[in-house]
């Protein structure tokens, strides 16, 4: 939405509400949609809130794949990137943070500013 349109303004004039529908439920189908929430919300109640409000075509995908709702295993780890350009070594050290509504989400932001959080 917020990108310039690139083509002729000619092609875009000819382009109709049916082209649009067409390409709508033809490319908004389950296996190209991704939704992702954060924050303290109840993953069952997003996908109920998913699957009731959200409307999309069907999918394309075989009639006998199975869609995985399950929560994802958060990954934790620590890596490091060296730059032979500014002679500087970068670490990332991947952790889940608190919620906001959790007594140590502030300790946690004084950590990542000591820490550093510049990307």
């Amino acid at each position: 939405m917020g990108l310039p349109i690139l083509g002729h303004i000619h092609n875009m004039r000819t382009i109709s509400r049916d082209m649009i529908v067409e390409y709508h439920d033809k490319n908004y189908v389950g296996e190209n949609i991704i939704v992702v929430g954060c924050g303290p919300i109840d993953h069952d109640q997003l996908v109920d809130d998913v699957q009731k409000y959200l409307k999309v075509g069907k999918s394309k995908a075989a009639p006998n794949s199975a869609v995985n709702f399950a929560k994802p295993a958060f990954q934790y780890g620590v890596t490091a990137l060296e730059s032979d350009l500014t002679e500087n070594i970068n670490v990332a050290a991947i952790v889940e943070a608190p919620s906001y509504f959790d007594t140590r989400f502030f300790s946690y932001l004084l950590l990542q500013r000591i820490i550093g959080d510049k990307p």
